[in-house]
């Protein structure tokens, strides 16, 4: 199983609002288009599932959703972002738990976990269901 460290993220203590309206959004490689904007506004929570492109893509984000929280993918590394944006980038967690009432979501890229066969029941392993 890949080194990963997972950053945990307690919303109640961020979202002032007894509930979440969560939007998941993936692999935007530098843009996000209106249709997306526009399925994405009215969510108080916004998760990118990784290969995110550069800080600006979070930036547009975080204009329609206070709340904006983002894993790296395949391509969210040093070689592939603009150096400008390396201080963002090194701030996004490759693995993510929200955690909101009762209730805990995992966000990963997937792409640590191969053969792709294998995937789910390894994703499984990493995010065992805690009692």
């Amino acid at each position: 199983m890949p080194n990963l460290t997972d950053e945990y993220i307690d919303l109640n203590a961020v979202v002032p609002s007894a509930s979440v309206r969560l939007g998941v959004i993936s692999d935007t490689h530098n843009r996000i288009n209106r249709f997306v904007i526009n399925a994405l506004s009215g969510c108080n929570v916004i998760v990118h599932a990784g290969d995110i492109g550069e800080a600006g893509v979070l930036h547009h984000l975080e204009k329609i959703c206070p709340y904006v929280f983002s894993v790296r993918g395949n391509n969210d590394n040093e070689n592939k972002w603009p150096r400008g944006d390396l201080a963002v980038l090194a701030t996004i967690p490759h693995a993510l738990q929200l955690h909101f009432h009762n209730q805990t979501i995992a966000i990963i890229h997937g792409h640590q976990y191969e053969p792709v066969r294998k995937r789910h029941d390894k994703l499984r392993q990493h995010f065992h269901r805690q009692t």
